[in-house]
């Protein structure tokens, strides 16, 4: 109750008479994945031009009775990227949501990501916006099924962008295919309350309208495809260090579906020893040292894509490997890759990763498998012989800040309301 009386009483204090309430699967203060660091450069842009923010996203508390641990579902807000109410059980959550609708200063509602959440629970809040503009971002294939990355009981990519069958012929062995039909109807609900649908890739773009466009008639107009980043022009250049050694690095986090394990056996193959110095950027998971792969420093715990840049920059890289084994709807690290003058080496399942080095947009090489990527890298050292290598600046590329401002010039452009006299 006291959590509720203090939202009552800064939504009558505050000096903002609007906000957009952005409803996340996490701490963007704390986690440091895609995602959140999207979100949390959207919301750096838009409050540094004068918007306001309420961030809810559920949090877990953890409760021991003697030997029996578990984790209660809570739920946190965040007002302007500071913590102001944390712990809020799905009961005083709701109410939450219905006291913010009622203060009729939600002006925008922002979707991030259903993870997390429960679907039914959330679509009865949502009920209570249906006149408040919504955004839907995809950060991922969540709106597919459960497991985001598509992958099939947990492990490889079951190929549900190849087959756009629903349910797809795998679901019915798969761990996540008896919810698939209740989940994608959450999502058929949603994109139907959408005013826009904002898509970091055409991969993701081509998704939704393949699985959604019959059973919501307007989401090919509602699409916007815009990347979380745009490039900018060269900031620096340096000569090619003609490495001997040459430098391969992987970058990103110490996972399996990222291709680590690939990495990991390039590193110990003997006939690339000779050649190769191989580095990671990155946040390894298993505090362990890997022999002959030395971890590079990364300021930030990787949040800053600009200090990642440096990192590769600096430390001249010759390739950067991302062997993604699961389709990556945008993946930050590729652009990290390429603000550095880095060449990216992939494979076909990687999605957006291989589909902008096929199509030509961005230097690298994709591979079929394993023994091609070996292959080139055995005849790689003649091969680099560019001159120069150009670092440039990465902006973050806001949908959001160029929605708002566009809604606050109509507001001041709209004619004035005048109250009848009496």
């Amino acid at each position: 109750m006291r959590q509720l009386l203090k939202l009552i009483a800064f939504l009558q204090k505050t000096p903002h008479s609007s906000f957009t309430l952005m409803i996340s699967h996490s701490n963007v203060l704390t986690e440091v994945g895609g995602t959140e660091k999207f979100q949390r450069e959207d919301m750096d842009t838009c409050i540094a031009h004068g918007h306001a923010f309420l961030q809810i996203f559920p949090e877990f508390i953890r409760k021991r009775i003697w030997f029996i641990r578990y984790k209660l579902p809570r739920f946190g807000i965040h007002y302007n990227n500071t913590p102001f109410l944390s712990g809020l059980t799905p009961f005083t959550a709701a109410l939450a949501f219905l006291i913010l609708a009622r203060s009729q200063k939600i002006t925008t509602l922002c979707f991030h990501s259903i993870a997390h959440w429960n679907p039914t629970f959330l679509k009865k809040l949502l009920s209570r916006y249906k006149t408040t503009p919504l955004l839907v971002y995809t950060h991922d294939f969540s709106f597919l099924c459960q497991s985001y990355h598509l992958q099939f009981n947990g492990t490889d990519y079951c190929g549900a962008l190849e087959s756009p069958i629903t349910p797809h012929e795998k679901c019915s062995q798969c761990r996540y295919g008896t919810s698939i039909k209740p989940w994608q109807s959450f999502f058929q609900s949603l994109f139907n309350q959408a005013q826009s649908i904002i898509c970091p890739s055409d991969l993701i773009a081509s998704a939704i309208k393949t699985y959604y466009a019959n059973r919501c008639p307007e989401v090919e107009h509602k699409i916007k495809v815009f990347p979380h980043q745009q490039m900018l022009s060269p900031i620096e250049f340096r000569e090619n260090p003609n490495n001997k050694p040459l430098k391969l690095a992987f970058l990103g986090n110490s996972i399996f579906h990222k291709g680590w394990d690939v990495f990991l056996k390039l590193s110990q193959n003997p006939q690339l020893q000779a050649d190769y110095g191989f580095y990671h950027v990155g946040r390894r998971l298993k505090s362990s040292d890997v022999p002959n792969v030395t971890l590079l420093h990364c300021p930030g715990e990787t949040v800053d894509s600009s200090a990642i840049v440096n990192v590769l920059f600096e430390n001249d890289i010759d390739f950067v490997l991302l062997w993604s084994l699961v389709p990556e709807s945008y993946s930050y690290t590729l652009y990290e890759a390429v603000a550095a003058g880095i060449p990216v080496l992939t494979n076909p399942l990687s999605g957006n990763i291989a589909a902008q080095i096929l199509n030509g947009g961005i230097p690298g090489h994709c591979f079929q498998d394993e023994a091609a990527l070996i292959s080139f890298l055995k005849t790689a050292p003649p091969l680099v012989t560019s001159e120069k290598r150009a670092k440039r600046h990465l902006s973050h590329h806001s949908f959001l800040l160029a929605y708002l401002q566009q809604q606050t010039q109509a507001k001041e452009d709209s004619p004035p309301i005048h109250s009848a006299r009496i």
